[in-house]
């Protein structure tokens, strides 16, 4: 686990989350995600810092999702797109919820899974208050543990 240090992790006044900035979020997604990155894998931050919900929180915007409703169809609204869906919605509840000051840790990812078939797939990622690393099914909205990638992250971005 990484030690936080109270620059890099403060707690979001009035919510249970935590902020994070871009450089800490770097080390724990690097530290926990060893072995599962390709040797050419990018991660990308858009901000400077972010909101970690925690589980409960993130659960609770995906039982609100509208993405998992739509139909898969191949090349035109697939995995890829489903990952789109799902990080727009994060990112209209973090401009919903004024209160907070940050986008929510979540993103898109590209690689293997065990619950997958099919390799290079894409899904969505998060970061939750207790400094876990969590990746999300957005044709059905379910939480996995990083575990559960079996490697070949290729991408990352929030």
């Amino acid at each position: 686990m990484i030690s936080v240090d109270n620059a890099d992790l403060a707690a979001e006044p009035g919510s249970p989350g935590r902020i994070a900035t871009s450089e800490w979020l770097d080390r724990l997604i690097r530290t926990t995600l060893a072995g599962k990155l390709s040797p050419a894998a990018l991660l990308r931050f858009g901000d400077n810092s972010y909101y970690l919900p925690s589980r409960r929180e993130l659960a609770l915007i995906l039982r609100e999702s509208q993405a998992d409703r739509k139909q898969h169809m191949l090349e035109r609204y697939d995995c890829d797109d489903f990952a789109y869906a799902i990080k727009g919605e994060m990112t209209a509840h973090a401009y919903d919820a004024g209160e907070l000051r940050y986008g929510l840790c979540v993103g898109l990812a590209w690689g293997k899974f065990d619950w997958m078939t099919v390799a290079g797939q894409a899904v969505n990622w998060a970061v939750t208050c207790d400094e876990a690393v969590w990746f999300i099914e957005p044709q059905t909205d379910d939480i996995y543990p990083c575990e559960r990638c079996t490697g070949g992250l290729e991408l990352l971005l929030v």
